[in-house]
């Protein structure tokens, strides 16, 4: 059996034909999803990539594993996806174009095989891989971080689909969004933080630009995931499980924001998930799951014996057509956190969960190491609080926190107690310098160094 997990970074599910999009965004992963299982309704938990990932293959919250910064790893024995299919004789492999997620000291360390993979010149050999006939059971973990994350350089003949007017070019971080990344440049992250502090504005043209250019990204990553699917299809004789997912969205100020891990807003933690093989027939399953729930499922559908301890939950009942009760999903982004059951969602503070000690040891230490940016983020979150009915409001418009009601006070209770049980459950992590050069390098490009 071939298991495989495409991951495209920064991918919203709302920008899928498959979701609901107006643009023709995903003309072949519409194609997949109508032959095989969606899910309307993915969340990540957590709106940034490293500990969305870490989620996705230990089955944990990132309250419990911990990861927060590119200098972690998981210190203690925790079984992850890959090594519990290593153990069963599967091969796995991790292919990324981000040095970071290759690292192994770190994420890297829990495959048998990483592989640096450029999307425009390694396909091929990917594809050789995939398709050996002497080969079983693999399992990929294949992420792609070219052109849907930012920046947005797909070839502007795409761009043209989806942006017949003029291309508005006077500023440097319209330029610095939209071409390839030079390491000369000014860092990714340094632009954004121009962006998000209004430092440079940007006019409703130019947002719409840019999402004209990231819809263009998809458009050139859905040919990619089209031929390579159909690859998979042709050499696997229907013995394969092919799941399309991203690790989170991304935010084009529909709440303030630009890019991703500032909000828990629907643009940034609603994802896809579309899976394909095992003789699973067509269909849509509305509850909600979590992406750390791909990990019980997997173990779930192949017999294998499924973590006690981790907080993924299998939904393996619903490839099955049985809705499961419904469950709470909760995102994280420190410091807010968000909780999500029955279509209603509660976006609050972290700090209105912590003990007293704890919040002045995390505001003392911002103070200590004179973060004043993430100051004010952590302080204005203090008064933030939104509540949200996202059946008749799924853009999250009104804020009906102000009423109240028994049901946002059931999600903060529950809130409540979800921490205090991540609290005494937390693992331990590593913290090491970063000594690859190239880690350091292309970190500093995309503005986290």
């Amino acid at each position: 059996m071939k298991i495989i997990i495409v991951s495209i970074d920064a991918l919203r599910a709302d920008s899928l034909g498959c979701y609901g999009y107006e643009r023709d965004t995903s003309p072949e992963i519409d194609t997949m999803a109508a032959a095989g299982v969606l899910f309307k309704n993915c969340y990540t938990p957590a709106n940034w990539t490293n500990p969305s990932y870490y989620s996705l293959i230990t089955g944990l919250y990132p309250s419990v594993h911990g990861v927060s910064h590119h200098r972690h790893g998981l210190a203690g024995k925790v079984r992850t996806l890959p090594e519990s299919l290593a153990a069963a004789g599967y091969k796995t492999f991790l292919y990324s174009n981000f040095y970071t997620l290759l690292d192994e000291k770190r994420f890297g360390s829990h495959f048998q095989n990483r592989v640096y993979f450029d999307i425009d010149r390694d396909s091929d050999r990917l594809k050789e891989i995939v398709a050996a006939p002497e080969d079983r059971d693999l399992f990929f973990l294949i992420h792609i971080g070219s052109y849907v994350h930012e920046p947005y350089c797909a070839p502007e003949e795409l761009v043209r689909e989806f942006w017949p007017g003029e291309i508005p070019r006077g500023k440097e971080e319209i330029r610095r969004l939209t071409e390839e990344m030079n390491l000369s440049d000014e860092s990714m992250r340094n632009v954004l933080r121009k962006v998000n502090l209004h430092r440079s504005l940007l006019s409703r043209t130019e947002v719409e630009y840019l999402k004209a250019c990231y819809d263009a990204g998809i458009k050139y990553i859905d040919r990619w995931v089209g031929d390579f699917f159909n690859v998979v299809e042709k050499s696997s004789g229907g013995e394969y499980l092919f799941i399309l997912t991203a690790d989170h969205g991304q935010g084009f100020f529909e709440h303030g924001f630009f890019g991703h891990g500032l909000s828990l807003y629907q643009e940034l933690v609603r994802i896809p998930l579309i899976l394909r093989g095992v003789g699973r027939r067509g269909g849509e399953v509305s509850n909600s799951i979590s992406l750390m729930d791909i990990y019980p499922t997997l173990l779930d559908i192949f017999g294998f014996d499924i973590p006690r301890d981790i907080d993924g939950v299998s939904f393996r009942s619903s490839l099955e057509w049985k809705e499961p009760e419904g469950r709470r999903v909760i995102c994280e982004g420190l410091p807010f956190m968000a909780c999500i059951h029955s279509r209603q969602k509660l976006i609050t503070s972290f700090y209105h969960l912590m003990p007293w000690r704890e919040k002045l040891k995390r505001i003392g230490n911002l103070i200590r190491h004179r973060k004043w940016r993430r100051l004010l983020l952590h302080l204005y979150s203090f008064c933030k609080t939104g509540f949200y009915d996202l059946e008749k409001d799924p853009g999250e418009m009104t804020n009906r926190a102000w009423r109240g009601g028994p049901k946002m006070r059931e999600l903060k209770i529950y809130l409540k107690n979800w921490y205090g049980r991540c609290r005494h459950r937390s693992l331990e992590i590593t913290e090491e310098e970063i000594d690859d050069e190239k880690i350091i390098e292309q970190l500093k490009g995309l503005g986290y160094l």
